[in-house]
């Protein structure tokens, strides 16, 4: 999960400027803001980016199979291959495909939405942190989300 902190006196300005649509206002804001935030999630990632800049290499191994591409097996679908060399995260694309984003209460949430997705998500994000926000893009979230709700 990822934890956004937002300056509450920009907030509260916008928020009394809003007047009785409030609720309805929040929601789309965090509807908004959760889009967004998988949108930049998505887009750094298949530029072969993480949150604090460019994903580590591959092991010389790994990236000579993946550059040939694996035969199909019992627990492996046929991948033809990646001369590219970018470290993406997307063999096959399903694990970012699945990511998802809505808005719950009093949250916009982005997540995944096949288990199995989550569970390689969890594992790449230890050793290539993608899943997450860096300062350029909280505030371009936070004034995204202010900027729904005055309008």
């Amino acid at each position: 999960m990822v934890v956004i902190k937002v300056d509450s006196v920009k907030v509260i300005a916008a928020l009394e400027k809003a007047g009785e649509d409030l609720p309805k206002k929040i929601e789309l804001a965090l509807e908004t803001v959760a889009a967004l935030g998988a949108e930049i999630i998505l887009d750094r990632t298949d530029q072969g980016r993480g949150i604090r800049g460019k994903f580590a290499p591959y092991s010389a191994k790994y990236a000579e199979a993946k550059r040939k591409g694996w035969p199909a097996t019992k627990k492996r679908a046929k991948f033809s291959g990646d001369p590219t060399g970018v470290v993406n995260l997307q063999l096959h694309k399903q694990m970012l495909s699945s990511m998802q984003s809505k808005a719950k209460g009093n949250e916009g949430q982005i997540y995944f939405s096949n288990p199995f997705a989550a569970m390689k998500a969890a594992f790449n994000n230890k050793k290539r942190p993608f899943f997450g926000f860096n300062n350029p893009e909280i505030k371009e979230i936070v004034d995204k989300f202010t900027q729904v709700i005055v309008k």
